[in-house]
């Protein structure tokens, strides 16, 4: 198979870091075949073939293919003394074992050109030589019938496996996600939750066309070892209503089978990016959720943002538990999903509590102390990088932080969290409230 001569970046730093416990992300491929037809890169590959005519609308051509440099990604992972500034800065994380957050993106294991190139299973291999903590995404449950896969993701004491899963019925999801059935990853589920702790992704979670199916499915993959539940409601990008996603909107509105497009515009609320279902569309429901995952004995956790506060950690990965997880100690805390936890338990919630020089860890230190964000962040224009250029990923999250109007401040992103002053530093102090 022929791809691309161009390499993607590999390990990196993301803009997510002031409310994500782990900002250290990495893709192996740029594209993913799976062609679900909510995803966002989906839809944005099918607006970029219809305007740039980047080949028709086949979403996975070959020649539009690009991977990571596995040689270096390789190196990185071996301790091996990097030769780039950025890979330096990586290895500060590597060396204090920050955990990987593999799949945010694309998915792992893309069916066929994985298979045939092997990178995301050369990676896992050198992975589990050190039992390096790895949190990994995928819909990939083809891996289950690869004994080399299974053996590469079961050996390793510390990767988690979170499965993408929004309802277990294949009948009910053929057209949504065509290219991943339902039942491998059912099966990936069961074998891997025997040695590793399995966490399910169900996400996005699309209203009306879930809520007959949310119950059964909470009770299959129970019922099949699964340790944990996340939750995330669908959001869709502003690029779908564009003149040149015409055929996304065909595809998603008739793979759910109503116009899913129109009742977001109806009854959503439109961000910079997305549109996005209300905390009022959201929350009792939420609530639900986690009340019925709980009674299967799993842990719930909820990925959206602003209903944080309900799951049972300060994490949405399903990994940061109130009680230790073995492995990943070395998380990012310093981030504002640790002071929504802190003042859930106190009450308030203080800026040192979280980012002072006393609490910080050498790994929370090491990524926001260490290296410049405008070497990783898109500032999107030159105003926005002449402000952050100069400054630390601890400058942005201090100025998130005191920023009333900035929509990354702790009380925009977290409707448990009000302002109650200020401290002697005049940083904000949050008070928690039940919601």
């Amino acid at each position: 198979m022929t791809v691309s001569e161009d390499h993607i970046e590999g390990l990196r730093k993301n803009s997510q870091f002031y409310f994500c416990s782990f900002p250290f992300v990495f893709d192996t491929y740029n594209n993913c075949p799976h062609g679900c037809r909510y995803c966002f890169t989906y839809v944005n590959r099918l607006v970029n073939a219809s305007t740039k005519k980047t080949g028709g609308k086949d979403f996975f051509k070959k020649e539009y293919i690009k991977t990571v440099d596995v040689d270096k990604i390789l190196s990185v992972l071996r301790g091996e003394e990097p030769t780039t500034k950025s890979s330096k800065e990586m290895k500060k994380l590597i060396d204090n074992r920050m955990p990987i957050h593999w799949g945010g993106m694309t998915d792992p294991f893309p069916r066929g050109i994985e298979e045939e190139l092997g990178i995301s299973l050369k990676i896992l291999k050198e992975a589990s030589k050190t039992d390096y903590p790895i949190l990994l995404s995928t819909k990939g449950g083809w891996v289950v019938d690869n004994p080399e896969y299974m053996e590469a993701i079961r050996s390793n004491k510390n990767l988690v496996l979170q499965v993408s899963m929004i309802c277990s019925n294949q009948e009910k999801v053929a057209k949504l996600e065509p290219g991943t059935p339902v039942d491998e990853r059912l099966r990936l589920i069961e074998k891997v939750s025997k040695t590793n702790r399995v966490v399910v992704r169900m996400q996005p979670y699309i209203p009306l066309f879930m809520d007959d199916t949310w119950e059964q499915t909470v009770e299959d993959v129970a019922k099949l070892g699964a340790h944990a539940l996340t939750t995330e409601w669908l959001k869709l990008s502003t690029f779908i209503y564009s003149e040149g996603a015409t055929e996304a909107r065909r595809q998603l509105n008739d793979a759910i089978g109503f116009d899913i497009c129109n009742y977001f515009k109806r009854y959503g609320r439109k961000t910079s990016t997305d549109y996005e279902m209300p905390v009022s569309k959201k929350l009792s429901l939420a609530k639900k959720i986690g009340k019925k995952v709980r009674e299967m004995g799993m842990e719930y956790y909820c990925a959206d943002n602003e209903l944080r506060h309900l799951g049972d950690g300060s994490a949405c990965c399903g990994v940061c538990t109130t009680k230790h997880f073995s492995g990943y100690a070395s998380r990012l805390k310093a981030q504002t999903s640790t002071a929504l936890w802190i003042a859930k338990e106190k009450g308030l919630v203080y800026f040192n509590d979280v980012y002072g020089e006393d609490k910080m860890s050498e790994v929370d230190k090491a990524f926001l102390i260490g290296g410049k964000p405008s070497d990783f962040l898109n500032s999107g224009s030159a105003s926005k990088y002449a402000r952050i250029k100069d400054q630390s990923w601890l400058d942005i999250a201090t100025d998130n932080w005191d920023n009333p109007r900035s929509p990354n401040n702790p009380a925009k992103m977290y409707i448990a969290l009000v302002p109650h002053g200020l401290d002697e530093e005049g940083h904000i102090i949050y008070k928690y409230r039940e919601v």
